[in-house]
């Protein structure tokens, strides 16, 4: 899933600390599609069992959703899904749906202040638990 991520140009490095895990230099457009995919991933619990499946056929009009999805939803879901060249495979879904459920930002390590008026806090080290 990192070089996907890699290569949509979401990250622009990552390394592996032992007892940390992953830890990923995500761009300032891979964090920001981080934090939205984060809200859409915990409304719709696209990180459990074929959620992450299912939410996909309906955003592809294949299937009826349980609940409405907004169509700004369904099409950032669907682009996100294409940047990153995930198709209908359950397995590879879930994974991406559980990597951005437990990704954690950390706090800026800078010390000047970031700007208010950004939706992106910071484009820094981050933490993704047992990504690969």
């Amino acid at each position: 899933m990192i070089s996907r991520l890699s290569d949509a140009g979401w990250l622009s490095g990552h390394h592996f600390e032992r007892g940390q895990g992953y830890l990923l230099e995500w761009t300032e457009v891979g964090h920001c599609r981080a934090r939205l995919l984060q809200e859409l991933v915990a409304r719709y619990r696209l990180d459990q069992h074929s959620n992450a499946i299912r939410f996909t056929e309906a955003c592809r009009g294949e299937r009826m959703a349980p609940t409405p999805v907004a169509t700004a939803e369904s099409d950032f879901w669907l682009a996100c899904l294409e940047q990153l060249k995930i198709d209908l495979n359950q397995e590879i879904l879930l994974t991406f749906a559980q990597l951005i459920a437990s990704w954690r930002p950390r706090k800026s390590l800078s010390s000047s202040p970031q700007p208010s008026h950004s939706p992106l806090g910071h484009s820094g080290h981050d933490k993704i638990p047992g990504a690969s």
